[in-house]
């Protein structure tokens, strides 16, 4: 949150009372518990909390969801979304030029690919986040299931989704390198960043989140506001 706070606008926070797995309930909410410890206080101003809660866990006890030891999990996926198209209904915060990400809580984009979606073009209306994937040491690194193209040592979520198409698919999710266009990082020191395939004329690397377009390489991009600046949220 320290190194993303000045380039997102929105960080959320998805929480459910059910642990994954079995779904017992009586999970507890640590947001509100730790909101207001220093270390996170700066960053609340930040940061939205949705809860799934009794009401929502409703749907697994009615079998919608399956008997998969990952029905909380997919519930929980859908249910962010829809509390973020509730909630965005009424703040009209995020519009058509927004960009929304989707990634667990230790899928984290680094800094300079988040100011790349937040000033450039992307290619398609879906990024993949071509994160590095450490193996116990940060020099030691473990060829994955799920790599962006190319590239086998990463590990492709989050995702960000451009609103429209998310509000298409009903169920925007992390696609773990599948997206069709993807940012990555070469973790190496003291070398120009890597180019990519999702920003026009940008150049660099590979929780969920939303972006107004800005400008990026002289490359001439729209904004909601006309004010150059980009809007993201973090899910």
């Amino acid at each position: 949150m320290h190194e993303l706070y000045d380039v997102v606008d929105r960080f959320v926070v998805v929480e459910a009372i059910s642990a994954h797995g079995k779904a017992k309930r009586g999970k507890p909410l640590l947001w509100d518990r730790v909101k207001h410890q220093p270390r996170f206080a700066r960053f609340a101003d930040k940061v939205l909390h949705f809860v799934v809660d009794d009401a929502d866990l409703e749907a697994l006890v009615a079998g919608s969801h399956g008997d998969s030891v990952f029905a909380m999990e997919y519930l929980q996926e859908q249910r962010r979304w829809e509390k973020f198209v509730q909630w965005n209904a009424l703040a009209k915060e995020f519009g058509d030029d927004d960009m929304i990400g989707f990634g667990d809580a230790d899928e984290i984009a680094s800094r300079q690919n988040v100011w790349l979606l937040k000033h450039c073009h992307t290619k398609g209306d879906k990024v993949d986040i071509g994160i590095y994937f450490a193996l116990g040491t940060i020099s030691k690194a473990f060829r994955t299931d799920f790599p962006v193209p190319g590239h086998p040592f990463t590990y492709g979520d989050p995702t960000f989704w451009r609103l429209p198409a998310a509000a298409t698919n009903g169920r925007p999710n992390r696609m773990r390198g599948r997206g069709g266009s993807f940012l990555w990082r070469r973790l190496r020191a003291k070398t120009p960043p890597s180019t990519t395939s999702a920003c026009c004329h940008g150049t660099t690397s590979a929780t969920g989140t939303a972006t107004r377009l800005g400008n990026c390489a002289g490359t001439r991009a729209s904004s909601r506001r006309g004010d150059g600046e980009a809007r993201w949220s973090s899910v």
